[in-house]
């Protein structure tokens, strides 16, 4: 049931993705880039954190 999920979520955000491009989304993150870097280098510490 995990791995469905996974599957499912995984295909969203690759949906989603190829929808970024001139988005509302896109915008925002450029308005706000400092915080949106701010957020990446947190998920990259997390990331790194479970390849431990």
């Amino acid at each position: 049931m995990l791995r469905k999920f996974a599957g499912v979520m995984f295909d969203k955000l690759v949906s989603n993705s190829k929808k970024y491009k001139g988005s509302l989304w896109e915008q925002k993150k450029n308005e706000s880039s400092e915080f949106y870097d701010w957020l990446n280098q947190k998920f990259m510490q997390y990331e790194d954190k479970l390849k431990k």
